[in-house]
């Protein structure tokens, strides 16, 4: 974790990408993690004073996860609790998944959770309490939503999730 207890990694999107930590291609300050679609030319991200964006071209909603921002490696202890909490909002309402479990596998989910965003920025608080020690789980924000074809933005900042005391 880094020294103030925050388990997701350059959570502000100030540093840069490497080749041994990998980020969102060609977007400077997204070290640690990555965006993906489906469809990838229908998705591109940007990052502007500590807000990472997603702005989506002709959705395709079948299934939520066609959009994902996502972190892995994030470790997790079996019985302890987390509190994650983000700030969030949309070009236009919009409800994605909030989604901490396996990265692999059967994809399970120790926090699965909804964040209703709007065009004013909110924040979002979340705590559950981890089934099983993953020192590789995945955080995602899901975020293939509305009507198909649809085009929209999702922006993010603020990420923290700490194990509670």
């Amino acid at each position: 974790p880094a020294a103030d207890g925050n388990l997701l990694y350059n959570a502000a999107f100030t540093q840069d990408a490497t080749a041994t930590v990998p980020g969102i291609a060609g977007v400077p300050g997204t070290a640690y993690w990555t965006a993906w679609s489906n469809v990838p030319e229908r998705l591109t991200t940007g990052v502007s004073g500590g807000v990472i964006t997603l702005n989506v071209r002709d959705v395709d909603p079948a299934n939520n996860w066609h959009v994902q921002l996502n972190q892995t490696e994030v470790p997790l202890t079996a019985g302890k609790s987390y509190t994650l909490t983000f700030k969030g909002r949309a070009s236009d309402a919009r409800e994605v998944a909030v989604v901490i479990g396996e990265n692999g596998g059967s994809y399970a989910r120790y926090l699965d959770g909804k964040a209703a965003l709007g065009a004013t920025e909110q924040t979002f608080t979340y705590t559950f309490t981890a089934p099983v020690t993953n020192p590789a789980a995945q955080f995602q924000l899901l975020g293939a939503v509305g009507a198909a074809g649809s085009s929209y933005s999702l922006s993010f900042r603020d990420f923290r999730l700490v194990q509670n005391p």
